[in-house]
């Protein structure tokens, strides 16, 4: 098992992510031998069987396009190609427009670019095919904790617990009388003979996209909650087929501070303190235009705590 480095030091600015979560990011899990032997090697290499294929994981699972869960595009998931290849059936949990949230569109108004959700709003049953159990169970912004433990139910507190309803919900306990289920109880319960699992990314991604260093998921917690959620899909005896952590801090939206420095022509020692910035840290969209008044000396520095 890779061995990680404990977060050092949470040095936030607001506006930036600090190279703390780097150590802490999960950039290249690697999954415990011993754990998937069972499931995955047996004593001679079989071919998976996909008669039967559920997938649990996040947005990157669901089909989550332009910042929604649609139908129009929840049929182009990676999920979806696979099952369309292999020629066999994935339920998708299709979501009516104008999606949840609204899908972003983008439009051009007197030449100028603009993108902006599609006006309107979801029907009381959010579903195109509420009656369907669905197999593709990944719902967008789930952490692995949440994926053992975050059910239906109708205390919606935020946009995750929205998500889980319209993934989770149909056709039990919301049309049809029935528990309310995890992604990984609904997984298990559906006897599959292959799961597609691939979540762990919000667990570093949300700190990085909220500058919230609180989201950021302590490394303890996530192992136990990792190990807990592919003994229980382990324990179905399905084939199990498992992704990596991106590396969040590669996502266009964060900046390397670097390579702003590149961009200036100077060295990063030149502009950290104009900033108050450090060597592995990035820049969030919110500060790139600040950033850019405080080099161009339009404005003092450094970066303020929180930026619009």
């Amino acid at each position: 098992m890779q061995h990680h480095k404990p977060l050092q030091r949470v040095c936030l600015h607001g506006t930036r992510v600090s190279s703390a979560l780097q150590s802490a990011k999960l950039h290249a899990l690697v999954l415990l031998p011993g754990l998937f032997a069972s499931a995955l090697c047996g004593e001679s290499p079989r071919k998976a069987d996909l008669s039967k294929l559920v997938v649990v994981g996040d947005s990157l699972s669901a089909g989550f396009q332009n910042f929604s869960l649609l139908n129009e595009l929840q049929v182009h998931g990676f999920p979806a190609l696979i099952a369309e290849k292999a020629g066999v059936l994935l339920v998708q949990p299709l979501v009516r427009a104008p999606g949840a949230p609204n899908a972003l569109d983008y439009t051009c108004v007197d030449e100028v670019p603009l993108i902006q959700p599609i006006p309107g709003s979801l029907p009381l049953v959010p579903r195109q095919n509420p009656l369907k159990r669905p197999t593709n169970l990944a719902v967008p912004g789930m952490v692995v904790a949440d994926v053992l433990n975050k059910r239906p139910s109708l205390q919606i507190q935020t946009a995750i617990d929205a998500l889980t309803n319209i993934v989770l919900g149909f056709p039990s306990p919301f049309l049809i009388p029935g528990p309310s289920l995890t992604q990984v109880e609904q997984a298990v319960a559906l006897a599959p003979t292959t799961i597609i699992v691939w979540i762990g990314s919000n667990d570093a991604l949300l700190a990085a996209m909220t500058g919230d260093f609180g989201m950021l998921t302590d490394l303890g917690s996530f192992t136990a909650s990792y190990a807990a959620l592919m003994n229980a899909l382990a324990a179905t005896n399905a084939s199990l087929v498992t992704a990596n952590i991106p590396n969040v801090t590669q996502v266009p939206y964060l900046t390397a501070v670097e390579k702003i420095a590149n961009a200036q022509g100077v060295g990063l020692e030149v502009i950290a303190p104009l900033l108050g910035v450090a060597a592995g840290d990035f820049l969030r969209p919110g500060a790139l235009p600040l950033a850019s008044d405080i080099l161009a000396e339009a404005r003092p520095g450094p970066l303020p705590l929180m930026c619009p």
